[in-house]
């Protein structure tokens, strides 16, 4: 590899000259014709600075961490596609780390989670994983570059981006009753993160402006995915509505957990939306080749990705974290998941 002494010398210039150059330092006087010398050395050359020895004087690594759910799970894809395309453009690295690549106990991925905030291996961290619990709060506290919080927030932490949460489940429903159901149930996130308490609330709020009762015996939430549990959200409803009988329409809160749920509403015979319409909280383009195609409330997703990385970058610059809430309105997407329930 070509170095800073071979560019010098094919510039004829020395190498403090070519370094100054080549990092842009504004209190570097060469003449214009010297500059054009040296930047066509290196080209010819083909020099590349060497990224390791500049984060070490700098003290930056022009990266940023990104702690996500696991890889594989397609309901993150739109978040990612805004948070990379967004680095890409700040010419940022990203360094992902899977929640579940970090070791299988909480010992293993405390130590991961130290490092990473703590060893100079980037500039600042995203969190998009849902449940970093109260276990993880002296590793936050102690870290020495920004965290932002994305599709939640968290009472440690300074710094996130969220969306209508609260209004996208409103508009769920008020969708359904459109249609002309007024027995509505609820399949919820797992809880303990803003984001499900947030739809949650959403839910009976519109349940209670529409003057619709709330049915306990129509209300889930998903299973932990470490979970050993057999029930399934849709089998507990079902069980618990054996004697008032099943919703005509759920409200589902997220893709993933629809797509789960209408699969298995096939393996059960129970057809829809004829038997009962399914509606999800998001929109990704498994939403599109599913069968039925899932109706969805669409929410700025890949926006919020963008925003993250820039107050992320903003934060690296020294400007003071916030909590944002995005305020691109949701959107129904309708698709073949939904109709009039059957008299």
């Amino acid at each position: 590899m070509p170095t800073l002494k071979d560019v010098a010398r094919l510039a004829r210039v020395d190498t403090s000259t070519v370094s100054r150059v080549l990092s842009g330092d504004p209190k570097q006087a060469a003449r214009g014709e010297t500059r054009e010398r040296i930047l066509a050395a290196a080209k010819e050359l083909g020099y590349r600075p060497n990224q390791v020895a500049r984060s070490l004087r700098s003290q930056s690594t022009s990266t940023i961490g990104l702690i996500a759910p696991r890889l594989s799970d397609f309901a993150f894809t739109n978040i990612f596609d805004g948070i990379e395309s967004a680095a890409l453009e700040a010419e940022q690295g990203l360094l992902v780390v899977g929640w579940d690549f970090m070791g299988k106990n909480l010992a293993s991925k405390r130590e991961v989670l130290l490092h990473l905030l703590n060893d100079n291996i980037v500039d600042g961290v995203l969190i998009a994983f849902a449940t970093i619990g109260e276990e993880f709060a002296p590793v936050l506290l102690s870290s020495r570059v920004p965290i932002v919080m994305v599709n939640r927030k968290a009472q440690l932490i300074g710094g996130s981006v969220t969306v209508q949460d609260t209004e996208a489940v409103k508009l769920a429903v008020n969708h359904l009753t459109s249609l002309g159901h007024s027995r509505i149930g609820y399949i919820g996130l797992e809880p303990g993160t803003t984001t499900a308490a947030d739809r949650l609330e959403g839910f009976y709020s519109e349940m209670e402006t529409m003057g619709l009762e709330v049915r306990e015996e129509w209300m889930a939430v998903s299973a932990s995915r470490d979970s050993d549990s057999q029930t399934t959200p849709l089998s507990a409803i079902i069980e618990s509505s054996k004697l008032i009988g099943i919703p005509t329409a759920l409200v589902v809160a997220s893709v993933r957990l629809a797509l789960l749920v209408i699969s298995e509403m096939s393996e059960r015979g129970i057809k829809v939306p004829l038997e009962m319409s399914v509606i999800a909280i998001g929109d990704n383009e498994f939403a599109r080749i599913t069968t039925p195609k899932l109706t969805t409330v669409w929410l700025p997703f890949e926006e919020m990705g963008r925003k993250s990385v820039e107050m992320l970058i903003d934060a690296v610059g020294g400007k003071e974290l916030a909590d944002v809430k995005l305020s691109d309105p949701p959107k129904i997407i309708q698709r073949d998941s939904t109709g009039a329930p059957r008299l």
